[in-house]
């Protein structure tokens, strides 16, 4: 008799709670046909009422399916409340990221809390565009690089049940991630911030060669690397002359030194790895990178015949290039680049294109670059050097951005201050009256 009672509640229980369902389903349902129809603020106050109405009611359903429903409804008007707002809202972009949690918990598919997190992330980039400052564009970064990690996890538990699918997929998302370095690294707003965003990149490369995926990415782990050594090397040199300036900072400084050195051999190591994958026999132990049957043992820059490391505007500018062959070389095409501090390509001639390819080298030489007045303004550059093969295939020696000098002029005597290079020019003034009479 007692089960036969209880069973009977239970039955009378699920049906009040269907008819609940229904009712708020139904509510819902009629809420949407309406909303167009009403005004911006109209839309805000409507949201919010049913956002509270759903949010009780998800508490209180136990079916699966129902949950999901309810919870992808809270969703929904939750992502359209945030995207009518003018101002960025940490307060519901923190309720939103509670409502994706609860909606992968309950839903337990991997697939579909992938898709959750793309969409997710979509609100993310959304939101950015609304950010005053630095700070606020900062957490809004490191909220979309927290999703990209999550869904790296999301994939690899896919990865488990279905191989084939989800295998192009990680490489997708570790390809995200590795680009968005440059986005989340230069949002970070402190040296602290930086060094563990470098720690974190670091981390992730290491899973990338665990997990198989280093070869297929390793070109763009090579750029990555070359732009953390040279964010390494701008910092170490700039704390060096800031310690002989300011002895209270010299401890500091030389911790920050320590710490950006070992970041830089680590990433180092991407880029030797780099050479021995897609050159013959290199030697990471030398500067450049190539076959080495020639090798560049140095470049020194010179005017008026003089060593220097400071140049003026139109100056005379010479680079020494001093090299040393194990064999005869025929027809070796030398080159060099010229880089800004902010890693642009200013040049990159070479002796081949420029009609001065010598037939053959042997032993050891030096080979001239000049440029009777340097176009470049004030500023710090980066100098490469390679020798190649006839055909400019194939790398002898390519030293990339090994070598640094610098442009200083007087401001008093050189009027020139913005951009990089400085262009022979005349300015000239006329009244209309004249323009017309020409025409005329």
């Amino acid at each position: 008799m007692r089960n036969k009672k209880s069973k009977k509640k239970n039955k009378m229980k699920k049906r009040k709670e269907d008819k609940k369902f229904l009712f708020l389903k139904e509510f819902v349902d009629f809420f949407w046909k309406q909303y167009n129809n009403y005004s911006k603020e109209e839309k805000i106050k409507a949201l919010r009422k049913i956002e509270v109405v759903l949010s009780k009611s998800v508490k209180n359903l136990k079916d699966k399916k129902d949950k999901i429903w309810a919870l992808k409804e809270l969703k929904r008007i939750k992502v359209e409340e945030c995207n009518l707002e003018d101002e960025l809202n940490f307060r519901d972009l923190e309720r939103l990221k509670e409502i994706f949690k609860s909606l992968m918990k309950t839903s337990n598919e991997y697939l579909e809390d992938y898709n959750f997190l793309e969409e997710f992330k979509g609100v993310l980039w959304n939101s950015k565009l609304k950010s005053k400052d630095r700070i606020q564009e900062f957490k809004i970064i490191k909220e979309i690089y927290l999703c990209l990690i999550e869904e790296q996890k999301t994939l690899f538990k896919l990865f488990k049940n279905n191989k084939n699918k989800s295998y192009l997929n990680i490489k997708k998302n570790y390809a995200e991630i590795i680009g968005f370095f440059y986005t989340y690294f230069s949002a970070a707003t402190s040296y602290e911030e930086k060094v563990l965003i470098l720690r974190d990149y670091l981390r992730i490369i290491r899973t990338i060669k665990t997990k198989g995926f280093y070869d297929e990415l390793i070109e763009q782990v090579k750029d990555l690397s070359h732009s953390v050594m040279q964010w390494c090397d701008e910092l170490y040199l700039k704390n060096n002359l800031e310690s002989k300036f300011f002895n209270s900072k010299k401890r500091k400084l030389t911790t920050e030194n320590s710490k950006l050195i070992k970041i830089r051999n680590e990433f180092i190591k991407n880029i030797i790895y780099y050479w021995d994958k897609t050159l013959k026999n290199p030697d990471p132990k030398k500067q450049g990178y190539g076959t080495h049957d020639a090798i560049i043992l140095n470049v020194e820059f010179l005017s008026k015949n003089k060593k220097k490391k400071f140049f003026k505007t139109n100056e005379e500018f010479v680079a020494r290039i001093h090299y040393k062959t194990k064999k005869i070389i025929k027809a070796p095409m030398f080159g060099i680049a010229i880089y800004s501090s902010d890693g642009i390509l200013i040049t990159g001639p070479n002796t081949t294109f420029s009609d001065k390819t010598k037939n053959f080298i042997r032993g050891e030489g030096f080979v001239y670059f000049k440029i009777k007045k340097l176009p470049l303004l004030n500023g710090k550059y980066f100098f490469s050097a390679s020798i190649y093969d006839y055909t400019g295939r194939i790398p002898l020696d390519h030293h990339h951005q090994q070598y640094v000098f610098h442009v200083v002029n007087d401001f008093s005597k050189f009027k020139e201050k913005y951009g990089l290079l400085s262009l022979e020019h005349e300015w000239d003034y006329r009244e209309k009256k004249e323009e017309k009479h020409k025409k005329i």
